[in-house]
């Protein structure tokens, strides 16, 4: 759960090297490093623990310059952050960088110290460098050590190395760990995700699963998992849609909460054609085969789960399929009696995330149907390994808590479940239903205006230890995901609850010093909540209600209502945006990292 960036240049590539880890910023990070072949062949490195701008001070005092490079930033897994365990790891004449776990880095390290070998970090990626390093002392290529240390290792992977025997020539390897090769100008440019491409390179190709390649300043050889020779399908690096920047905005969250409305447009787009769905995103094969599903098996991690829990409510109420939603990390290794007819349904803003991934690939062709991905990411593993697929159009989202991708994985899912409905025969007011979603833009824009009010109420549970989350219905796992974002970013302990569930267990909680958000529909589960939010002013508990229009709410001096846009069908992605606008502003004024919290990586691609 890093970020990896190199390459080969015509010219210096210190800043390059630079300028790429900056990009991967977003992913979350503890330390970073560069390691650069100069004009004598040798490799010099530079780590430092802390951020970028520490490594760029680090550079104004020394000369470090080459056309041949790899940098590296650490979320900490293996060995606490430090500069000894910090990227890239050195033995001898190599140096490496790693993304992944090595699940096997214990035997093999006792193998190597058994050699006489040491190490100088707790990490296992180390054990990469000093086995590389000591078969190449051996008199090995550089190709052969490598071809020797994969069949040795096991575990996610994703490997950048440069030995000076071989001082024009860059290494890679791909397992389990996203990694892409891009085409410049200049030079030929390795990293973790294409986002770090688009300022140096046009196109770019994915490495498979057991892919090494060889990269030279005019040249990539790329090679499958049997050693043989083979071509990768190139993509075209779309530098409009990759810029970022924060815009004038405080943080990348925030923009990306405001660019809610935009990213919705943008994924509806083609979806919808003249008030009415659009079948043709799918083939007519893919949409047969939709006919004969039978039940939905829904799986993802963290947001994209949450996203999962309310697509259930939508399949079932509104195309009468059944629905599971499961956690990726769980479902992956468990037994499972699959229900005849079922259609795996993975979610991932990524498309890289390794739980999900590895469910889908961990999967029998004979349980399920097919498989259908919803992602953010065209070139991504995860809609490269499914059958089908449906993209999002949120764009690059740089916030660690993700909440543009989420939204807009909503919005697919509400679609999807409408097409459900169409291929069984049961989708009922489809043009009603194609109008709110039309208008779901202007909604989230009305709803974006309480910003300020949310700001209010944010100054007075900033101090707050603990917070309650609670809705009913299909509300329900829009708390859940509103008390994730608030632990996410504020480091406020907050749980959620289903509100009926509360005399089961959770009211013991409640007492004056016990705040309570919850989030009120305009329906028939209305005066069912507010007698559960009676239950908590009856025990002293202060309540922050975030209420649809025409929501009768109790009269009560320990009751702040906020108004919220109604929505008979799309109420919880409406809803989901003041309770973002609420966890960051607590973030904000408790003076956080909001787009970096500690611990925390963008895409989790490691176990």
């Amino acid at each position: 759960m890093c970020g990896i960036f190199g390459g080969i240049s015509k010219g210096d590539i210190v800043t390059s090297l630079i300028d790429g880890i900056a990009t991967l910023e977003y992913r979350g990070y503890d330390s970073a490093g560069i390691a650069v072949m100069d004009s004598s062949n040798s490799i010099n490195t530079l780590k430092v623990c802390g951020k970028i701008n520490l490594l760029r001070e680090e550079l104004t005092k020394t000369s470090v310059n080459g056309n041949l490079g790899i940098a590296h930033t650490r979320w900490a897994t293996h060995g606490k952050p430090s500069v000894a365990n910090a990227h890239p790891h050195c033995y001898g004449d190599i140096a490496v960088v790693h993304n992944g776990i090595i699940e096997n880095h214990t035997e093999i390290r006792q193998e190597l110290e058994g050699l006489g070998i040491n190490f100088v970090s707790q990490t296992d990626s180390e054990i990469v460098a000093n086995y590389l390093g000591y078969l190449c002392k051996k008199g090995s290529s550089v190709k052969e050590a490598l071809n020797l240390l994969l069949g040795k290792i096991s575990g996610a992977y994703a490997f950048a190395i440069m030995h000076n025997k071989e001082p024009e020539v860059l290494y890679v390897a791909k397992q389990g760990s996203p990694l892409v090769i891009g085409f410049g100008d200049s030079g030929q440019y390795i990293a973790s995700d294409s986002l770090a491409l688009f300022s140096f390179a046009s196109s770019f190709i994915a490495l498979n699963d057991g892919d090494t390649a060889i990269v030279s300043v005019d040249n990539v050889t790329v090679y499958d998992k049997q050693d043989k020779e083979v071509t990768r399908e190139k993509n075209k690096t779309n530098f409009e849609s990759q810029v970022v920047t924060k815009e004038g905005y405080k943080h990348f969250m925030l923009k990306e909460i405001f660019e809610q409305p935009n990213s919705i447009l943008a994924t509806i787009k083609g979806k919808v054609l003249d008030g009415k769905l659009n079948t043709n995103i799918f083939s007519n094969e893919d949409l047969e085969v939709l006919t004969r599903v039978k039940n939905i098996c829904i799986v993802a991690c963290g947001t994209s789960y949450h996203a999962g829990l309310i697509a259930k409510y939508w399949l079932e109420g509104i195309a009468g399929v059944s629905v599971q939603v499961e956690v990726a990390s769980e479902f992956r290794y468990r037994k499972k009696a699959v229900i005849p007819g079922s259609l795996l349904l993975t979610t991932s803003q990524s498309g890289e995330t390794a739980d999900t991934l590895a469910a889908l690939k961990n999967v029998s062709s004979d349980d399920y149907i097919s498989t259908l991905a919803v992602c953010n990411v065209a070139s991504s593993s995860l809609v490269r390994e499914s059958k089908m697929c449906i993209l999002t159009a949120a764009g690059p989202e740089i916030g660690v808590a993700s909440t543009k991708a989420f939204t807009s994985q909503l919005i697919v899912l509400y679609l999807f479940s409408l097409l459900m409905a169409k291929q069984r025969g049961v989708l009922v007011n489809e043009e009603d239903r194609i109008a709110d979603v039309n208008l779901l833009p202007h909604k989230l824009n009305k709803a974006l205006q309480s910003a300020s009010k949310i700001k209010n109420i944010a100054h007075k549970l900033k101090d707050s230890s603990n917070i309650i989350y609670v809705a009913r219905g299909d509300l329900s796992p829009i708390a859940y995901e509103g008390a994730l974002k608030l632990k996410e970013i504020s480091y406020i302990h907050a749980e959620s609850y289903p509100a009926g569930e509360l005399k089961h267990g959770p009211l013991a909680l409640i007492d004056e010093h016990m705040p309570v958000v919850a989030i009120a529909r305009n329906n028939g589960l209305q005066h069912k909540l507010n007698s559960n939010l009676e239950e908590i002013l009856s025990r002293g508990g202060k309540i922050i209600l975030f209420a649809e229009e025409g929501v009768e709410a109790p009269n009560d001096k320990n009751v702040e209502i906020l108004s919220i846009p109604r929505d008979v069908y799309l109420s919880p992605i409406i809803a989901t945006v003041p309770l973002q606008l609420l966890s960051y502003y607590i973030a904000s004024i408790k003076g956080m990292d909001v787009d970096q919290p500690r611990n925390l990586a963008k895409s989790v691609t490691v176990e």
